[in-house]
C-alpha cells in the first residue's frame, strides 16, 4: 500500500513538473476570472460614451488615445520606430513590420516587434445594451505573426504602451494568425479569449485572410458575473464564448511578429510563444464602436 502511494506521489510530482506551465496558466486564469467577478458584483453600470468611428480618411481619429510601436525592447508612439510603422492611405490604416537585420543577434526579450493603436475607451455592456466593434481587416502577402481587433479592460497598457509589472492581460476578439503559427491547431482567422494571458481559441472558418472581410465583435451582458462574446464575419455568426465581466473596455488593434505553437498532448497542449522576423503589412478599414440598445 505504501509503495502504491509512493509511486502515485512520484507520478503526480513528475506530471506537475513537466506541465507546470499549464498548471500555473490554468490556475492563474481561474483566479483572475474570480477577481473580475468579485469586482463586478453589485457595480452600477453607467451609460456608454457616444458611438465613434474612424474611416481613415484624414489621418488617425482622436479616438485612438495610445499609439505603440515595440522594437528592440523599447516603445515609441511612432508613426515609425525600429522595425515598425503605421500609415493612413487609400482610406485604410496600414501597419508595417520590416525585417530586422540584427534579429538573430538580439536576446529573446528584444526580438518582439509590434504596432498597436488603443482607444475608444469606456464602453460596457448592460442588461439593456450590447457593445459592438466592427472593422474590415485584410492581411498582406507573406503575412506572418498575428494581428487583429479585441476588446480589453481600459488601461490594460500604460500610457507608454508597456504592461504594468505582473499585470493580467484579458481580451476577447478576432485574431489573424499567420500560416506558420497555430494555437490549439488553429491558424488564419481565430476567435480569441485570454484571461490572465491564458488563451482559448476557435476557428472562424476557412476564411481567406488575404481578402478583406467585415468582422464584428459583440459583448453581451448575461449577468453580473458573466458576459457573452460573439463574432460575426461578413454577416454570419462564427463564434460565441462566455467570459468573465471585464468592466469598462477599450479597443486594441495590432500587428506583431509572434510565432505561436502548441506543445504536444503529453504536455497538455500548452500554448507557446516565440518571435518571427520579416516584411509584412496588415490593413484595417472603417473601424466603429457602438452601443446597441434592446428591451
Amino acid at each position: 500500500m505504501k509503495l502504491a502511494v509512493l509511486i502515485s506521489s512520484i507520478f503526480l510530482f513528475a506530471f506537475m513538473f513537466v506541465n507546470y506551465q499549464f498548471v500555473l496558466g490554468f490556475v492563474g486564469a481561474q483566479v483572475e476570472a474570480w477577481r473580475l467577478r468579485e469586482n463586478a458584483a453589485g457595480k452600477v453600470v453607467l451609460d456608454n460614451p457616444p458611438d465613434a468611428a474612424d474611416a481613415f480618411e484624414n489621418g488617425l481619429s482622436e479616438n485612438w488615445e495610445t499609439r505603440v510601436i515595440n522594437g528592440s525592447g523599447m516603445v515609441d508612439p511612432g508613426p515609425e520606430f525600429s522595425s515598425g510603422k503605421f500609415e493612413v492611405k487609400d482610406g485604410g490604416l496600414f501597419m508595417y513590420l520590416s525585417r530586422d537585420p540584427d534579429f538573430e543577434n538580439k536576446p529573446t526579450s528584444k526580438r518582439y516587434n509590434n504596432v498597436a493603436l488603443i482607444g475608444f475607451r469606456g464602453y460596457s455592456p448592460a442588461p439593456d445594451r450590447d457593445i459592438v466593434a466592427s472593422a474590415i481587416m485584410q492581411a498582406g502577402p507573406g503575412f506572418f505573426g498575428t494581428a487583429g481587433i479585441v476588446f480589453e479592460p481600459v488601461h490594460t497598457l500604460q500610457q507608454d504602451g508597456a504592461f504594468k509589472p505582473s499585470a493580467p492581460f484579458n481580451m476577447f476578439g478576432a485574431s489573424i494568425i499567420g500560416p506558420e503559427s497555430e494555437i490549439y491547431g488553429n491558424s488564419g482567422a481565430v476567435c480569441s479569449l485570454a484571461v490572465n494571458w491564458w488563451p482559448s481559441a476557435s476557428s472562424l472558418g476557412g476564411l481567406n485572410i488575404f481578402e478583406p472581410h467585415a468582422y464584428e465583435i459583440r459583448l453581451q451582458w448575461l449577468s453580473e458575473l458573466s458576459w457573452l462574446g460573439i463574432i460575426t464575419v461578413d454577416g454570419a455568426e462564427r463564434c460565441r464564448m462566455e467570459l468573465p465581466p471585464f468592466g469598462p473596455v477599450e479597443l486594441q488593434i495590432w500587428s506583431d511578429g509572434y510565432f505561436l505553437s502548441t506543445s504536444p498532448w503529453w504536455k497538455l497542449r500548452t500554448p507557446r510563444i516565440s518571435f518571427q522576423n520579416g516584411e509584412k503589412y496588415f490593413r484595417f478599414d472603417a473601424i466603429e464602436v457602438r452601443t446597441e440598445y434592446h428591451p
